[in-house]
């Protein structure tokens, strides 16, 4: 009976502790997708006016890819 309760115990504290999901409205879909299309399409326009220092400007800037850029 002990180990049950110990179980059950476990299983309502893990079920409380789960991260709450956040579900984005219509229009919040519709903004992000537009902000990632407006930046395809500047990194696009830098690649096809051939301006390297544009076009890797996301890469040089970005912590997440120091280490490439750098060495």
């Amino acid at each position: 009976m002990r180990r049950f309760v110990l179980a059950a115990f476990a299983l309502t504290v893990l079920a409380a502790c789960r991260a709450a999901s956040i579900e984005l409205t219509d229009y919040q879909k519709a903004e992000i997708a537009a902000e990632v299309e407006l930046l395809h399409n500047q990194s696009l326009d830098a690649w096809r006016d051939a301006d390297v220092d544009r076009a890797m400007s996301d890469y040089r800037d970005s912590p997440d890819f120091a280490d490439i850029v750098d060495g």
